[in-house]
């Protein structure tokens, strides 16, 4: 399952990667307000996308994606609720059922990047040490970062496996000057075995 989830993040950050030029478009001043409840039912219907067109016909038939400014409540099992301005909505699915829910905010600044994720790790009780690299905390990440002089790690990454559904965490860079990160929020209902 870790394997599944490692490559299926490696295919939803390079579809990301495709829209960091539009990561750093400006938010609109009235979002659109999603309100998804994802706590008993994962299907499209559930967040509207039943009738949504996906990325392509063949290689990319299960994916779907939106980028906009939305003010999104997410509501997943034991009340958990992810409640953030996003821009970026990517959904992997199985026929009608989704299997993998990537949100990113809109840009951060180094310093908002770090407060935020500091707060959604709180919350959401996500280890603080980058998993990604240096194992670093997220504090000491942050610190290095505003060291760095312009030579960045590429991202601050926190996962939960062990839950379900499985949750990941993920500080990048978007390549915007002005506002340079922006935070992945990750969500999958694959269960063991499933791939």
């Amino acid at each position: 399952m870790f394997r599944v989830i490692i490559a299926s993040s490696l295919i939803g950050l390079l579809a990301l990667s495709f829209s960091c030029s539009s990561i750093g478009r400006v938010r609109n001043a009235t979002p659109t307000v999603l309100n998804w409840d994802l706590s008993q039912q994962q299907d499209l219907h559930s967040i509207g996308w039943e009738n949504k067109k996906p990325l392509d016909n063949s290689f990319q038939k299960d994916n779907l994606q939106e980028d906009g400014d939305f003010d999104l409540t997410l509501k997943l099992s034991d009340d958990r609720i992810l409640h953030e301005r996003i821009h970026h909505i990517y959904v992997t699915k199985r026929n009608s059922t989704i299997t993998e829910l990537r949100v990113a905010t809109f840009p951060f600044t180094l310093d908002e990047a770090h407060a935020k994720a500091q707060q959604l790790i709180n919350y959401w009780q996500f280890d603080p040490r980058n998993l990604a690299g240096d194992k670093l905390p997220i504090d000491e990440w942050y610190a290095k970062q505003r060291q760095s002089k312009g030579i960045r790690d590429y991202k601050f990454e926190s996962n939960k496996n062990a839950a379900y559904p499985s949750l990941s965490l993920i500080v990048a860079y978007s390549f915007n000057e002005t506002k340079p990160w922006f935070i992945l929020f990750q969500v999958y209902w694959l269960k063991p075995g499933q791939s």
